[in-house]
C-alpha cells in the first residue's frame, strides 16, 4: 500500500532527525512552532502518530470506516488539545491522566457534529454520529497527558492518541454500520473523500 510507503519514509525521517543534530535542527527551524516541546529532540513528531494511525485503520476496516475514523481523528485531537491549552489557568476537573473533562465534553461534541454532518441522511444519523462522537472521545481519554514515550533513547516510540483515537473509532464505527445495516449508499459527502489510492483493497 502506498500509505505504508509513507509511514515507512516518516520513520525513517524520524530516526535520522534523532541521531544526527544537523538534521535535526534543519527540521525545528522549520517545524518547531508546530512541535511540542518533547518532539524537538526526545520523541517522534506528531505526524509520524497521524501517518500510523491513517495506515492501520485504512488496512484494518473499510472505507466508510476508515475515512470517519481518520475525520474523528482530525477533529478530536486539536479541540481538546485547544480546550485544554486556553483553559489550562481554569480549575476544570481533570483525569488521573491529566486530561480534561471539558475537553472531553468539547471534542465530543465537535466530532458528533462532524460525523452527523456527514452522516445526516441516514434515518438513524443522529443517533451513529453521537454513539461515533462517544467512543472516539473515550479512546483519546485513554492517552495520558504528557505523552508516554518507551524509555529506549534509540527507539523514543510512544503511546499517541492519533493511532488510539482512529483504531477504537473504527472499530466502533465498523459495528455500528453492521448492527444498524448502513452502508456508504446515499451518503454523498462520503463519496467525495475517496482514499481508494492509498488503500488498494
Amino acid at each position: 500500500m502506498v500509505i505504508w510507503s509513507i509511514v515507512a519514509t516518516s520513520f525513517s525521517f524520524e530516526m535520522l532527525r534523532l541521531h544526527n543534530w544537523t538534521v535535526n535542527d534543519l527540521f525545528k527551524s522549520l517545524a518547531e512552532p508546530l512541535l511540542r516541546e518533547s518532539e524537538v529532540s526526545r520523541s517522534f513528531s506528531g505526524s509520524f502518530y497521524y501517518l500510523l494511525g491513517c495506515a492501520i485503520t485504512t488496512s484494518l476496516y473499510d472505507k466508510p470506516a476508515a475515512i470517519l475514523s481518520i475525520i474523528c481523528m482530525a477533529c478530536l485531537d486539536p479541540v481538546a488539545a485547544a480546550v485544554g491549552f486556553y483553559t489550562s489557568s481554569v480549575e476544570w476537573p481533570r483525569l488521573p491522566n491529566g486530561k480534561s473533562v471539558l475537553g472531553f465534553c468539547a471534542s465530543t461534541t465537535a466530532c458528533s457534529v462532524v460525523i452527523y454532518f456527514l452522516c445526516s441522511e441516514w434515518p438513524v444519523g443522529a443517533f451513529f454520529a453521537i454513539k461515533v462522537g462517544i467512543v472516539a472521545a473515550l479512546a483519546e481519554l485513554l492517552v495520558p497527558s504528557p505523552q508516554i514515550v518507551m524509555p529506549a533513547r534509540r527507539f523514543p516510540l510512544g503511546f499517541d492518541d492519533n493511532v488510539i483515537i482512529p483504531a477504537v473509532a473504527g472499530f466502533a464505527i465498523t459495528e455500528l454500520m453492521k448492527r444498524l445495516e448502513l452502508t456508504m449508499a446515499g451518503l454523498p459527502p462520503l463519496r467525495y473523500l475517496d482514499f481508494s489510492w492509498l488503500i488498494h483493497k
